[in-house]
């Protein structure tokens, strides 16, 4: 089931499985999987360490996996089964140096570049953690299995906020999310994970993501320096009785079939935005917009994706990227973005330089 150059076998899908559903409960602090692991010093392995080490336990994995496949098994597969064995008989660090072995030897296996990421995060290495995580989230992505990429993802940006890059961990979480809503179809009908494992992660997903704009909040500006420097986006902020009434409807609509995976495409994505937008449930609106952006079809409302998320971006103060999204509309040919792309590029300077003109603190 898990993409590979071969099938893998069922020892390794177990350890898959083990690693991404334990995501659900992982804190910032740690993961319950990563705390299976011996201590730090444990784990790092031992200079010059050969695989003559476990010659004999090669031996027994080859001869398991021969009979189990049918076939001879490869070298990755050996390293990776036989460092799932060491981890279970508790030797962390012959279990971290097979791993190592197994990924040298298949580079573009997310299942063994995820289980590095979260080795390295336990010993501190933070560097190695996010590259080998966002290289996991890459690879799945452009899998049949993309249904991995958001837990893959939100453990990059957990990584992220543990090196207290909060902008960047914000746009990842930001991505985690949306690719839940864009993966909907593959994460229930391929990996047949239950709507409520789904709905508890993007729960835990949006709980850290609040602390997170709580933080950059306040370098950004306020919603009511927002409204006093864009009159168009007063309207906004307060909508007619129809519009929130239709809007409401529009998510009593498009919401379920979206989360399920049962309606496909990006455009639904994009109406719920629009109506999550109207319903000032801004951060959803976001998800929604980035998921149809996610999925990378263009269609007739393309323009319509990209002015959304301009707007969403505008309401919680991120006006750079809120210049980006109605940029992007503009290119699509909406003519009204233009003007909104110029109107956020002139925000922005007015914003720096009323951060200039502030008082130095005592």
């Amino acid at each position: 089931m898990i993409a590979h150059n071969s099938m893998v076998h069922i020892a390794h899908w177990r350890l898959i499985v083990v690693m991404v559903m334990s995501l659900v409960v992982c804190t910032c602090s740690g993961c319950g999987w990563t705390r299976r692991h011996a201590g730090p010093a444990q784990m790092r392995p031992a200079a010059g360490q050969a695989t003559s080490a476990y010659a004999d336990d090669i031996h027994r994995i080859r001869a398991i996996l021969r009979r189990s496949l049918g076939r001879e098994p490869t070298g990755d597969e050996i390293h990776s089964t036989l460092a799932e064995d060491l981890l279970a008989r508790g030797d962390s660090r012959g279990y971290f140096s097979e791993m190592l072995k197994a990924t040298q030897l298949a580079p573009d296996n997310y299942v063994y570049r995820f289980s590095l990421a979260q080795t390295y995060r336990k010993l501190g290495r933070n560097q190695e953690a996010l590259r080998n995580a966002t290289t996991a989230a890459r690879l799945a992505e452009h899998s049949t299995m993309k249904g991995w990429a958001p837990d893959f993802n939100q453990f990059a940006a957990t990584v992220l906020q543990d090196m207290g890059r909060y902008s960047e961990a914000e746009r990842i979480y930001e991505k985690a999310l949306a690719q839940l809503s864009a993966y909907a179809p593959d994460i229930a009908y391929v990996l047949r994970r239950a709507p409520a494992t789904t709905d508890a992660k993007r729960q835990e997903m949006k709980s850290r993501l609040g602390l997170i704009r709580g933080f950059l909040a306040r370098q950004r500006p306020t919603q009511a320096w927002i409204s006093k420097n864009v009159p168009a986006i007063r309207p906004l902020l307060s909508p007619n009785k129809r519009a929130v009434e239709a809007a409401r409807a529009g998510v009593r609509r498009w919401e379920s079939g979206v989360r399920s995976g049962s309606i496909l495409g990006p455009d639904p994505h994009t109406l719920l935005g629009l109506d999550y937008l109207t319903l000032g449930q801004v951060d959803d609106a976001t998800s929604e917009f980035l998921a149809a952006i996610e999925l990378g079809q263009k269609t007739e409302m393309t323009w319509m994706t990209w002015n959304g998320l301009g707007w969403a971006y505008l309401r919680r103060g991120r006006l750079d990227e809120a210049a980006g999204g109605f940029t992007k509309a503009c290119a699509l040919g909406d003519q009204g973005s233009c003007s909104l792309a110029q109107d956020a590029a002139n925000l922005i300077r007015r914003f720096r330089l009323s951060k200039q003109k502030q008082p130095a603190p005592p």
